[in-house]
């Protein structure tokens, strides 16, 4: 009796420090607080891409934020290009041929890259920033989207804010940007425990 409970707990104790990996690997897959940014390659639409809020009451971006954050596993990024709505196009390290439209500070458009920077950098940020007027209820004024490779337009949706700047980031690496885990894994990792709690059972 006293093994039965053993084998019970153990399993259950292995199916919750699975399901815990998983959930915390999965985190950038789950929406951020700023609505989403998408792209689209070669015409087809690849979905909204994995995000991570900016710090609480940071009311700007910077390279030097992304970088102290070590957004996405990376601490090496380049500012390339930020169009304010309404307002001028800025120009860093690379020249993107960048166009948000529109450009008038609404809560939904589209992005374009004119010039193609994949050959020149490995992965590359959106950072769209929140200019509704007065603090955002939950201190988030950003949130940083990784653009899937080759993507060069796309969407961005606020639906309840204005949007008041996208930037551009990118890095020149080679590192390998995690993936986020799906769901698939999740139930891949559930049906093994299965398996192995009937034959403990057994």
């Amino acid at each position: 009796m006293h093994r039965s409970i053993f084998r019970k707990i153990s399993t259950h104790s292995a199916m919750a420090i699975i399901l815990l990996l998983v959930l915390r690997g999965n985190a950038d897959a789950f929406p951020c607080s700023i609505g989403y940014v998408d792209g689209s390659l070669n015409g087809v639409n690849d979905g909204s891409y994995p995000c991570i809020d900016g710090p609480s009451q940071d009311k700007n971006d910077q390279v030097t934020d992304l970088n102290g954050g070590n957004y996405f596993g990376i601490n090496t990024w380049e500012f390339l290009q930020k169009q304010d709505t309404p307002g001028d196009l800025s120009t860093g390290a690379f020249d993107l041929g960048l166009i948000v439209n529109p450009d008038t500070g609404t809560t939904e458009g589209t992005w374009t890259f004119t010039n193609d920077p994949w050959g020149t950098y490995g992965q590359i940020v959106i950072v769209v920033k929140d200019g509704k007027a007065g603090a955002p209820a939950d201190g988030i004024y950003w949130t940083v989207y990784l653009v899937d490779e080759g993507d060069l337009s796309g969407d961005w949706n606020m639906p309840t804010r204005d949007l008041s700047h996208l930037s551009v980031y990118g890095n020149r690496g080679t590192a390998q940007v995690p993936e986020p885990a799906t769901l698939g894994l999740l139930g891949m990792g559930l049906v093994g425990l299965g398996l192995m709690r009937r034959r403990l059972l057994r």
